[in-house]
């Protein structure tokens, strides 16, 4: 596993319990895309105008080395109850799931990946701001 987090991580208001969940999915997944082993890398960086409506946001990049995701399933991830694993190795609603709980804070989560080389999952999430010299209410 490799991490490569900005210096200072941006804070954001979520409730930590559903963004937990959302990247213990994708690590899981990751893993489970790499049954011979692989790399898991995850980096954060600030994007002043990272959403769409112009917010700033911090971007949490999950990647792998897996076996990646053929052209033909990438639009289908996100639908509840798709999946690629055998029967009763997975429900589908993973990233359904991660999809509603990141909609839910204000963010987005886009995948790109291409079979033999790998997936990326980026997740968006807007950024706490905080006045200069006030405090943040999350530490």
């Amino acid at each position: 596993m490799e991490e490569h987090l900005s210096d200072p991580v941006p804070l954001v208001k979520a409730n930590g319990n559903e963004i937990e969940q959302v990247f213990l999915n994708l690590f899981l997944n990751a893993l489970d895309a790499m049954p011979q082993g692989g790399r898991l890398g995850i980096s954060t960086r600030s994007e002043p105008e990272g959403l769409s409506d112009g917010r700033p946001a911090i971007a949490v990049v999950v990647e792998d080395t897996g076996t990646g995701i053929p052209e033909g399933n990438r639009e289908k991830i996100f639908q509840p109850f798709f999946t690629t694993k055998e029967e009763g190795q997975g429900t589908g609603l993973g990233l359904s799931i991660c999809m509603g709980l990141v909609r839910s804070h204000g963010g987005k989560i886009k995948v790109e990946s291409e079979p033999g080389q790998g997936t990326r999952f980026t997740v968006r999430l807007p950024m706490e701001i905080t006045a200069v010299g006030q405090e943040s209410p999350y530490g």
